[in-house]
């Protein structure tokens, strides 16, 4: 059994978001949450983010930008959370965060590859001199 929850997280300037993501077959999992996380009081680990501010997640990297971006913005982001409530989807989740990262399913073709390449490369240096960081695992 999960439920499903709406929480705003809200994220002072210079606090730590401390916020890391995992991809599993289309779905976004809370794999950690640094112990000084501005998220820790609303997230917890193994929740599923299912949308962010309205828009739906289905790739870490998608989330972690949409997620700087409206800290940037506004200092908090929305999102919906699929959280496991039983012990066995719990663990079913548990096993999903430490699953190895498996392919797509479909092969990019080379210049969507690169394209994606120098999106999370942009990412990052915007991150690095905003001194935020977009903890994804």
């Amino acid at each position: 059994m999960t439920l499903f929850q709406f929480e705003t997280v809200k994220i002072t300037r210079g606090q730590k978001l401390g916020l890391f993501l995992r991809s599993f077959h289309n779905t976004v999992l809370v794999s950690a949450l640094d112990p000084l996380s501005g998220a820790r009081d609303k997230l917890q680990e193994l929740d599923r983010i299912i949308e962010v501010d309205g828009y739906a997640m289905a790739d870490k990297l998608i989330a972690t930008n949409f997620i700087i971006q409206a800290i940037r913005g506004n200092g908090l982001f929305t999102c919906t959370l699929e959280r496991p409530f039983t012990e066995d989807a719990r663990r079913l989740r548990t096993q999903q965060i430490h699953t190895e990262a498996q392919p797509p399913s479909i092969r990019l073709a080379p210049d969507v590859l690169e394209i994606a390449k120098e999106e999370r490369e942009r990412m990052a240096k915007q991150a690095a001199d905003d001194n935020v960081s977009p903890h994804s695992s």
